[in-house]
């Protein structure tokens, strides 16, 4: 007679596990699609070579052979407390925003000026009645409004609106941009 068991979820029996198979980690960490496991494969195995994930051959040599040859071998034994490690901190990573065409970055320049210019129309900092803007004044307008916000705010919450802070001069310089893309 054989037996049976009904199909359950096995993660807490993940914690008693020393090492486990680089394929295992992968099924363990990634539910994506073939491109998703390879980077992340490609990602733990730069991880093991930089020692951030620590690591033994599965048939228990000690020879130095090189992290990637012994994956391709199926050699290889993730210890799973520095992966979990390792792995969560990468979850948390933001991830870097692809690089923008020229297109792109003069259509977003042209967004910033179209913003600041309304912002600035819409707290009466400028009027269309004073003649053509100037990206200087606007942005001018901009910053005090942003700085007015950051005074309310800190009286009202004691937290500054972005404590990293944006340059006064960069922000003057991006409205400025955005403005001569605008044609003003």
């Amino acid at each position: 007679m054989i037996v049976t068991f009904p199909p359950r979820d096995c993660s807490h029996i993940w914690a008693e596990a020393d090492y486990i198979e680089l394929n295992a980690a992968l099924d363990y960490w990634c539910e994506g699609d073939d491109r998703c496991r390879l980077a992340k494969q490609q990602a733990i195995l730069a991880a093991c070579e930089k020692g951030l994930i620590d690591w033994t051959r599965s048939e228990g040599k000690t020879f130095d052979d090189p992290v990637r040859e012994l994956a391709a071998r199926h050699l290889v034994l993730i210890e799973r407390r520095t992966f979990e490690t390792w792995a969560a901190a990468v979850d948390d990573k933001i991830p870097l925003p692809p690089s923008m065409s020229t297109r792109e970055s003069n259509s977003l320049r042209r967004q910033v000026g179209a913003l600041a210019l309304l912002l600035a129309q819409a707290h009466g900092r400028y009027r269309k009645a004073d003649g053509s803007p100037s990206g200087n004044a606007i942005a001018e307008a901009v910053v005090g409004l942003l700085s007015e916000l950051d005074q309310q705010r800190m009286a009202q919450h004691r937290t500054r609106l972005n404590p990293a802070g944006v340059s006064n001069s960069s922000l003057r310089q991006q409205i400025g941009e955005g403005l001569r893309e605008l044609g003003l």
